[in-house]
């Protein structure tokens, strides 16, 4: 069922089937075992490569991390939080996509690149959400330090 998946994906964004596999095992070790869910996040970590001229290690721990505190921030709400539901897990990727192209707005206004996001968000995106700060308020904090000169990441 997802061989034909991840051969658009290798196909569409010049990914290596293996690693397009590996890249899939690794969020079925994370607990997404929804097959839709896993083709989705493969597909977007392949996407963000292309958008964000990231290494595709670095676009999986970028949205993984996205992953991990759009989960986290529903948990705290109080939300039943199922990897293997396909319309839950069809809701956070829908939530993944928006931040995405969030996070392409702000790297479109400002001089924080999404190379520089998928740097330093992984780093900084549990203790800006346990002060209460949204992703995209995280990312607007790196904006200023990139123009000043500051290495983040």
């Amino acid at each position: 069922m997802l061989g034909k998946e991840f051969d658009k994906v290798t196909a569409k964004y010049g990914v290596s089937r293996v690693l397009v596999q590996s890249i899939a095992g690794d969020f079925a070790e994370l607990g997404v075992t929804e097959k839709d869910a896993v083709s989705g996040l493969v597909e977007l970590t392949a996407a963000v490569e292309k958008l964000g001229n990231v290494d595709i290690s670095q676009s999986q721990k970028f949205i993984e991390s996205i992953l991990q505190n759009i989960l986290r921030v529903k948990r705290d709400a109080g939300e039943i939080v199922d990897l293997s539901d396909a319309k839950f897990m069809s809701g956070v990727l829908q939530e993944l996509r928006g931040q995405v192209a969030e996070f392409n707005l702000i790297e479109n206004k400002t001089t924080l690149s999404l190379k520089d996001m998928a740097d330093a968000f992984p780093e900084v995106s549990a203790a800006a959400t346990s002060f209460g700060l949204s992703m995209s308020e995280t990312m607007a904090l790196l904006a200023p330090m990139v123009a000043a000169g500051y290495q983040v990441g």
